[in-house]
């Protein structure tokens, strides 16, 4: 649970769950209810703000309380510490004084977005979350099927390379501080991420710069330049994923393809050299890691 005032100690963190308790009442001991009166009453409109101007209180944002965009972030900050369930406490006697049968911002609120569609907000008199948050160990691990996740997804040709970023470093986050706190898989997960991009843009040189759709066959005619620029970021794909378990299939797929792309072409003897002898190596260090783990079994 957060007190308002306590906010920005909670920033960067994120619950399952989050109680928010007397913010409402923190902003009309401010004096800032007419201001978000004001707001609610313009968020909750289904017309928009020109049929609802003779509704507002008239009041002077700048001038009389600079303070309320610095509640506003607060407020945001509040909110979004919460990733599935927010709760919203009130307390009837709050302490503040009122006009006889005036209620206070919480109610106010609460009516306006009962309002909305879609359920936005639903009164309760008791908190029952049944759920309790999960462990660094249990983070980690959805990170981990969030990983596969994004590898299996890269498989597909019609995948972006900003769809897949937003899928490892979504894996990432599970592993920062906040969550698994593991900064060895957080780490390795921003290798396989840039691996994995590298990838992509490999395959779709070779499928854009190499590929003829006409002929169904590779050209390397006259593309000594392109050639040049492939091999260095094949060279730089390779130091990535050559030694790494989880890309072995990726591995394996990228040179197959490269070595039919070269097949009977010049290139075929500096850059096969390259592949065999690499690939030689790949093996050798896969079998020694699988005997080891094959042991430690």
């Amino acid at each position: 649970m957060i007190l308002f005032d306590r906010v920005r100690e909670a920033k960067g963190l994120e619950f399952d769950a989050c109680a928010l308790i007397g913010f409402f009442s923190y902003f009309e001991r401010r004096q800032s209810g007419p201001q978000w009166k004001n707001m609610i009453l313009w968020l909750s409109s289904e017309t928009g703000l020109t049929t609802t101007e003779g509704q507002f209180e008239p009041c002077d944002y700048l001038l009389s309380h600079p303070e309320v965009e610095d509640e506003a972030m607060l407020l945001y900050t509040a909110l979004t510490r919460a990733r599935n369930r927010l709760y919203l406490i009130e307390f009837e006697d709050d302490g503040i004084r009122r006009k006889k049968g005036e209620k206070g911002i919480a109610d106010y609120v609460y009516r306006h977005l009962e309002q909305l569609d879609g359920g936005l907000v639903k009164r309760v008199t008791q908190i029952d979350e049944g759920k309790k948050e999960i462990t660094p160990q249990q983070h980690k691990a959805r990170g981990v099927r969030m990983i596969t996740k994004a590898i299996a997804k890269a498989r597909s040709s019609s995948t972006s390379t900003t769809e897949i970023r937003i899928m490892f470093e979504q894996a990432m986050k599970m592993f920062s501080p906040a969550f698994g706190n593991d900064r060895d898989l957080y780490d390795l997960t921003a290798q396989q991420m840039e691996a994995t991009i590298l990838k992509i843009k490999l395959r779709q040189r070779i499928e854009t710069t190499f590929f003829e759709k006409n002929s169904g066959s590779f050209n390397l005619d006259k593309k000594f330049q392109e050639m040049l620029k492939f091999e260095q970021e094949l060279v730089k794909y390779m130091e990535h994923t050559a030694w790494n378990t989880f890309m072995t299939d990726d591995f394996h797929e990228i040179v197959s393809l490269v070595e039919e792309m070269i097949s009977g072409t010049p290139y075929e003897g500096w850059l096969g050299k390259y592949l065999t002898k690499l690939s030689m190596s790949h093996e050798s260090w896969y079998q020694e890691i699988c005997e080891l783990s094959n042991v430690n079994q």
